[in-house]
């Protein structure tokens, strides 16, 4: 229902007929009313008692509420609640409790009174109230509009959505470019793109057990924050903030003195602490119960090592003395004396042999002793290997342990064949190498050294990749390095602008000029007419007294019709010159607008060049400090491991959290923190779990697999979830975006073909989300922050792009060309430039200072889905429902390239934050990765076996 002010109605009609209609009209709505009423009392029994939740409010919901319900209330008036209900509206108070025929809402709604509500015809379907509507309305009224009794929040009847439905409407991909969710109707699915494979879900545990399902509709949008550490989900009135959980601890033990070095042994099944107070402590990793301790206190211990079945513990001495000890009873077996002291020792499973690095800078290798062997016989080594300069520290088995990787001060990592005792390579290194790690098979090596360096290596020595910072720190110098790239194209272009504004008002002056010249050209002459004219008539004047005083002279006539057809012919030659003039005068005032004009633009230009040098000067230097602080930050690496099966190697250092590389290019990726402390040491167990030493003797077990649990949930109260009936969403979230500093969250959805709904939440603090009223008229479909985060771009079903200021929520510019949806807006990343995507099948390319279009383009057959720009550069990833992947060059329009494969409708495409990668997923179910540079298709994401089907297996 809608109320308005009575408003006088002028017509033609004459005053007898406009009395005659008035009074035939309130005739007809008298009668209409008493009918009404007298069908609504046969309507309802005396007795019935009215509840304002069980019969009221269903029935404004259903008639009313579409034009006086939550973001729609027409004439100040809400029908949603009963308190807003009595308030009333901009007509006054809607209701007189205890008086029904006194009640503006009884009467419009029983046709009383106009204007009549709801009205008949209207454009959201609403019919006009029964007969026993009417009745409920007026007994409710009547007996005093009591609230009367609360009914329990409703709950919607949800069918769970099958497991055979896997259309992936949304996509997102960590800023690490390792993890990739996926929306599978109304389960998020988290892929590992390093190791490719399944390696999580988020589930509701309010849904749960009966489902592994984040939400009872489909996702229809996905986001993760700029550190990777959350995730949204958007469904139907809710978004879902999901957030990583720290590694699950399996086994603690604290250790009695800091830890010098460990060994694992190859079961991962035992490890082994060489402590600082020359104790040897041992821990059973499967029971996370302690072993024995094993003490040396004839010699200081320097090194230790197991043996292959893990039953025996190896341990080295600055005496040069080999010991072998039971690690059940701590027993000592055995004791072989060297002729040097020991300083690292290892060994190997063929024979087995015992390998040890001596402070002679001689690697040497024994045979394991032969049973009968007595204590501290003198043995030969089976081969001694020279080469280190100084004593090596580090003795690491690589190649199904055929091979010997060996380094130290000396700054050279060495590679030996152990059968044939000969040097196969050595690689240089920057700095005395303290730790070295490789991939179980043999194809990466993985060094570091003292001066926090880290570097990737192929199976000959050749380096692959130079690392040292973490994912966030990588991130940084990212951003660092495109602020510099973004600022300086930013100023060039402002200096371009600032030339051309110069030279165009140059040029306006110099009209200006010409204008001012014609000007007094015009006037001057105009001038002149007038002096002629003026003695030409005192000429006329003269003639006329001489031929008046002689009118028979013939002459004297002569003359003066001369005289006349002169003054007339000046006449009309000063009424040209004077319009002339003032036309030169109207083309001057143009002329000195356009200056003014032109002078203002060139002031905006000046200050824009400013800024632009300004910012570039800026950015320059904060990327001169954050290269220092990459220095100051490099920290001794202590330990590093592979984690073969996810495709990562880590380091630990003493002043920084655990940081993870690719094995694959040495590209950083996020790592959880590990609560309450920073480990030094850190091994990669067989059984797949990450043993940790902290520098203060801490030892713990740890499980890697990622986990992300649900946060909070917007939009319903937060101490009712599952009430949707109360959340401050109206329908669907169909976009979701993090502001670039994460604080906070753009959702984007509305009321189909009534309302478009931008909202930002602050994450951080508390409060109702902030609105941008009327940003569409229609559903928004897709949004997008600025780089600066300033700004937020959104498109909709009104078939606009729209670009808002963040702070004033004002609407900067709209952008309108589109026939049909818009379904994709992106931003490019120096904010010049905005395109946009829609269901019209074109891509339309803006500029965002002028709003002018300056391309579109034309190469789908269906709605365009999504779309993106593809990191700094001016290149547009983009979907259609043509079953097409498309990066095209906003520049030009060129189709630069096409991923094929998709059998079906794709409603999402994104591209890595570093370009390499493009993703996409839609109706067919399956999510494909291809290489961004060549098209070829790296690896799908097929939709997962049905719960049934994993439990069959099982069994």
């Amino acid at each position: 229902m809608t109320f308005f002010p009575h408003k006088k109605k002028h017509n033609r009609m004459s005053h007898s007929a406009r009395v005659i209609w008035k009074h035939c009209r309130a005739l007809f709505l008298v009668l209409t009313g008493l009918w009404l009423l007298s069908a609504s009392a046969q309507a309802l029994e005396p007795a019935t008692t009215v509840e304002f939740q069980r019969d009221i409010a269903p029935i404004l919901q259903a008639k009313c509420q579409a034009c006086h319900g939550g973001p729609v209330h027409e004439n100040d008036l809400w029908l949603d609640s009963h308190a807003k209900l009595l308030q009333g509206g901009a007509s006054g108070p809607a209701i007189v409790p205890g008086k029904a025929d006194e009640s503006l809402l009884f009467r419009v709604a029983a046709r009383q009174e106009e204007p009549v509500m709801p009205p008949l015809p209207n454009t959201v379907q609403a019919a006009a109230l029964t007969a026993h509507e009417l009745a409920l309305l007026r007994r409710w009224i009547d007996d005093g509009a009591h609230p009367g009794s609360a009914m329990p929040s409703p709950s919607l009847h949800w069918r769970e959505i099958p497991e055979t439905q896997n259309q992936i409407y949304s996509v997102a991909m960590s800023p690490d470019q390792r993890y990739l969710a996926a929306g599978r109707a109304n389960r998020v699915i988290l892929y590992d793109l390093l190791s490719k494979r399944e390696v999580g879900r988020l589930v509701d545990p309010l849904l749960s057990p009966h489902t592994d399902a984040a939400d009872r509709d489909f996702i229809q949008a996905l986001a993760f924050s700029p550190d990777g550490r959350r995730i949204a989900t958007g469904s139907y009135r809710s978004v879902k903030l999901w957030e990583r959980q720290p590694p699950r601890q399996l086994a603690h033990r604290q250790l009695p003195a800091p830890v010098r070095s460990f060994r694992v042994d190859p079961t991962g099944q035992r490890a082994a602490f060489l402590l600082d107070q020359n104790e040897i402590a041992t821990w059973d990793l499967s029971t996370g119960q302690a072993g024995p301790t094993l003490q040396s206190p004839n010699s200081t211990i320097t090194s230790l090592g197991f043996s292959p079945h893990g039953n025996w513990l190896i341990t080295g001495s600055e005496s040069g003395q080999i010991r072998i000890w039971e690690t059940q009873s701590g027993q000592l077996l055995h004791e072989q004396p060297t002729s040097s002291p020991i300083i690292a020792l290892n060994v190997r499973t063929q024979g087995p042999e015992i390998i040890t690095a001596h402070a002679d800078n001689v690697i040497r290798i024994w045979s394991w002793p032969a049973p009968g062997v007595a204590m501290n016989a003198e043995v030969k080594p089976l081969r001694e290997l020279t080469g280190h300069s100084q004593p090596p520290t580090l003795l690491y088995l690589t190649n199904e342990q055929h091979d010997l990787l060996s380094a130290g001060p000396d700054q050279t990592l060495r590679r030996w064949n152990l059968d044939q005792g000969t040097s196969l390579w050595t690689h240089a290194f920057d700095a005395p190498i303290t730790a070295v790690s490789d991939r179980r098979d043999g194809g990466r090596i993985v060094v570091a050294g003292e001066n926090g360096h880290i570097r990737l290596l192929d199976t000959h020595g050749a380096t692959l990749a130079d690392v040292k910072e973490s994912a966030p720190r990588q991130r940084e110098a990212v951003r660092a390095t495109t602020d510099v790239e973004l600022a300086t194209r930013q100023r060039e272009r402002a200096t371009t602008r600032l030339q051309a504004a110069t030279a165009d008002l140059k040029e306006r002056q110099r009209l200006l000029q010409i204008s001012e010249d014609q000007k007094s050209a015009a006037q001057r002459k105009q001038a002149d007419l007038e002096l002629e004219l003026e003695k030409v008539t005192q000429e006329k004047a003269l003639a006329e007294a001489a031929a008046a005083a002689r009118p028979e002279d013939a002459e004297l006539k002569a003359a003066l019709a001369a005289l006349e057809t002169a003054l007339k012919a000046k006449s009309d030659q000063l009424t040209a010159a004077r319009d002339a003039f003032q036309s030169a005068g109207r083309a001057t005032a143009l002329c000195e607008l356009a200056a003014r004009s032109g002078q203002e633009q060139l002031d905006r230009r000046k200050a824009a060049a400013e800024n632009a040098e300004r910012n570039s000067i800026e950015a320059e230097h904060r990327l001169q400090t954050f290269q220092q602080q990459r220095e100051d930050d490099a920290g001794v690496v202590r330990s590093l491991t592979v984690l073969t099966g996810d495709g990562l190697f880590l380091a630990a250092s003493a002043d920084q959290p655990i940081r993870a590389w690719s094995l694959t290019n040495g590209a950083a990726v996020d790592f959880p923190a590990f609560p309450d402390t920073t480990p030094v040491g850190i091994f990669s167990t067989a059984r797949g779990a990450l043993l940790t030493i902290d520098a203060h003797g801490s030892a713990a077990l740890w499980d890697l697999n990622p986990r992300w649990e649900l946060q909070t949930t917007l939009g319903p109260p937060v101490d009712d979830p599952e009430n949707l009936d109360e959340s401050r969403f109206v329908d669907r979230v169909n976009a979701l975006a993090f502001s670039p500093d994460g604080a906070s969250l753009a959702t984007g959805g509305g009321d189909p073909s009534r309302t478009g709904e931008l909202l930002i939440w602050n994450l951080v603090g508390q409060g109702p989300p902030v609105e941008f009223i009327d940003a569409h008229s229609d559903t928004v479909l897709d949004l997008q922050f600025s780089r600066d985060g300033r700004k937020i771009v959104s498109g909709g079903a009104d078939k606009f792009c729209r670009l808002f200021d963040i702070d004033s929520r004002k609407q900067v510019k709209s952008f309108e060309g589109h026939t049909d949806h818009v379904m994709g807006v992106a931003l490019s990343s120096d904010g010049e430039t905005l395109a946009s995507g829609a269901a019209d099948r074109l891509i339309k390319v803006w500029d965002v200072e002028s709003g002018e279009l300056r391309r579109t383009i034309e190469n789908y057959s269906k709605q365009i889905t999504s779309l993106d720009f593809i990191g700094s550069g001016d290149r547009l990833v983009s979907s259609s429902g043509d079953c097409h992947v498309k990066i095209h060059q906003a520049a030009t329009g060129q189709n630069e390239r096409s991923f094929i494969g998709a059998r079906d409708y794709v409603y999402a495409s994104i591209a890595s934050p570093d370009g390499q990668l493009i993703v996409a997923g839609g109706e067919d179910g399956v999510v494909r990765v291809w290489n961004a540079q060549t098209g070829d298709q790296l690896m799908t994401f097929e939709p997962p076996a049905p719960r049934a089907m994993h439990a069959a297996g099982k069994r």
